[in-house]
């Protein structure tokens, strides 16, 4: 009778064993079917000086040079709905690319909006126009923690 525990025992560990197993699969296969947007933009970027703008699409580590929808939305921290959407229809091996003048200085956001493959995607990175000082650029920083905190931080427009 002990040797029927053991083995009934024995066996359900393995089918747990085995179902933690297939589950962590599962995991690692979400992670590489998701699509992922990485934004590229310059270090330095000066007043009235064309820059360009990319961001690479990828599935795990493939490049997908096919998507529904990819748009970049730019908007100067503190500016007051002034977000300017730039559709992009074709990608280079991946990366998909603007040419862009800024004529003001400031704290700037860039987002892009990727459909592909039933997924969509939103990453944003932030980033300065023009020779700002530490102090210009926490001013633009806080203006913008305060316009979070007051529309409850929510900016996702899908």
């Amino acid at each position: 009778m002990k040797k029927l525990q053991k083995t009934i025992i024995l066996l359900f560990v393995l089918f747990l064993i085995s179902g933690c197993a297939t589950n962590l699969k599962e995991k690692d296969q979400d992670q590489l079917d998701r699509i992922d947007a990485e934004i590229m933009v310059p270090e330095k970027i000066q007043l009235n000086e064309q820059v360009s703008l990319a961001a690479e699409v990828k599935q795990g580590d493939e490049v997908v040079e096919e998507v529904d929808e990819f748009q970049f939305e730019i908007q100067r921290v503190g500016g007051e709905g002034d977000n300017e959407l730039i559709n992009v229809s074709q990608a280079d091996n991946g990366i998909y690319q603007i040419k862009k003048v800024f004529s003001e200085a400031g704290v700037y956001t860039v987002q892009t909006h990727v459909t592909a493959m039933g997924q969509h995607v939103m990453p944003k990175k932030r980033f300065v126009v023009g020779n700002l000082t530490e102090e210009e650029i926490n001013e633009f920083l806080e203006k913008s923690q305060t316009e979070e905190d007051t529309s409850g931080g929510n900016h996702q427009h899908h």
